[in-house]
């Protein structure tokens, strides 16, 4: 019978701190990762939970479970509901890997869902900087059995078909280019008028030179040979 992990717990991150050491490969395409964060997850009875993480290189070499955070010794703290983190790994259970509306980044991006604390902002960006190998991270837990310990959620195990890092993790039933788009749209640190025109243009089909469609139209009427003759002059 498959054990099952509790969260939240400080097994839960420990079995995903194993799990990333048993799949470094994973994290190396990504590039290295040097940051040490706060995980705090509050429950509907006003319970809490912390967590301390430290990442360097490939490895998330420390994982303990604290009364309290210090900011001045981390880098941010990311802060939320339980519900809201429960969520989040049931998306990544479901799918083997976090969908973007699930990912930290848009769940932390307005602060409604997650928060994200700190002290000093330079340190906040390396949130961003490493975001996609602490997702990576996070999503390692499709391959965790898991179980809240204050809710009726219980995975049934780890998923039958984890998804590979280079895989599209969610049918959208958009085109490629579309999901790139998106994906990106929802990275932007900080939304530009100029960026949206831009994603708007990619993500929309090629539109017809208004100048060459009347060209086209005119030589509808006036016969293919005159145009040709206009076209030499």
């Amino acid at each position: 019978m498959e054990k099952k992990i509790p969260f939240p717990s400080l097994a839960f991150f420990q079995t995903l701190q194993t799990l990333m050491r048993q799949d470094e490969a994973r994290f190396r395409r990504l590039g290295f990762i040097d940051t040490t964060f706060g995980v705090h997850l509050v429950g509907p009875q006003g319970q809490e939970w912390r967590y301390q993480l430290a990442f360097e290189v490939f490895d998330c070499h420390a994982v303990t479970e604290v009364a309290a955070f210090d900011l001045t010794t981390l880098d941010f703290v990311l802060t939320g509901e339980l519900a809201a983190w429960v969520e989040m790994l049931q998306n990544i259970r479901q799918h083997g890997g976090a969908d973007v509306a699930h990912s930290l980044n848009t769940l932390t991006h307005f602060g409604e869902r997650l928060q994200m604390l700190y002290a000093d902002p330079d340190n906040r960006d390396k949130f961003f900087r490493f975001q996609e190998s602490l997702q990576e991270f996070f999503d390692l837990a499709s391959a965790a059995g898991c179980r809240t310990t204050s809710s009726n959620w219980d995975s049934t195990g780890p998923h039958p078909n984890p998804l590979p890092l280079t895989r599209e993790r969610e049918k959208t039933g958009r085109a490629p280019h579309t999901r790139v788009c998106l994906l990106v749209l929802t990275r932007l640190l900080v939304y530009h008028p100029e960026h949206v025109v831009w994603l708007q243009r990619a993500v929309s089909p090629p539109q017809e030179d208004p100048q060459v469609a009347g060209e086209t139209a005119r030589c509808g009427e006036t016969g293919a040979a005159s145009c040709a003759g206009a076209r030499r002059h």
